[in-house]
């Protein structure tokens, strides 16, 4: 059912201001504050939805500028733990070629010494009864190429020596002669 009071109460309105004009002046003014003071708070309703929807405009920029920023960031993170991950890999890299070049070390450590203990027993004694390696035999020339590649190595190795003032790298302890006391006799090959 609908209701019909406001249509009543319109009716009664408009029957009593047909009969009393000062009545309907009365309620025309009061109607006109009413419809003043509406559109008063119309305006400021108006007003604050302006507002709101700015303050939403800015909360949707704030939001786009910090989703940009995390999306920054996380390209940033991303980049980063790639780089961590080349790193990872060089030096994992670089640990292996550590380990291979101390092995390759060894192993011309290894040579040098066998390349020294032949050179030690194909020494011969010459007419003056001082021991004299024969160049010609080849171990001097292999004993050359092996040197060549650890040159630095020998270097470092020049306080190991028992000998004083001695830059032997092939010191093996105080019963182990030295090359240093070994003389050599090079041959010339006409």
């Amino acid at each position: 059912m609908s209701d019909y009071r406001p249509r009543i109460r319109y009716a009664a309105l408009k029957l009593r201001c047909k009969c009393d004009p000062d009545f309907a002046a009365d309620e025309i003014t009061t109607l006109r504050q009413q419809l003043e003071h509406y559109q008063t708070r119309l305006t400021a309703l108006e007003k604050d939805n302006l507002h709101q929807r700015e303050r939403r405009n800015a909360a949707r920029d704030c939001i786009e500028k910090l989703s940009q920023e995390l999306k920054a960031e996380r390209e940033e993170s991303e980049r980063r733990l790639a780089a961590n991950r080349y790193l990872s890999d060089l030096f994992e890299q670089s640990d292996q070629a550590r380990k291979q070049a101390n092995q390759r070390l060894e192993e011309l450590v290894t040579m040098a010494m066998s390349v020294r203990k032949d050179l030690l027993l194909r020494a011969q004694p010459d007419s003056a009864g001082t021991l004299v390696v024969d160049i010609s035999a080849g171990i001097w020339d292999e004993l050359n190429r092996v040197l060549g590649i650890t040159t630095n190595r020998r270097e470092g190795k020049s306080s190991t020596c028992t000998y004083p003032d001695c830059r032997c790298p092939f010191d093996k302890g105080q019963d182990d002669p030295c090359l240093k006391n070994l003389p050599l006799k090079p041959q010339v090959v006409r």
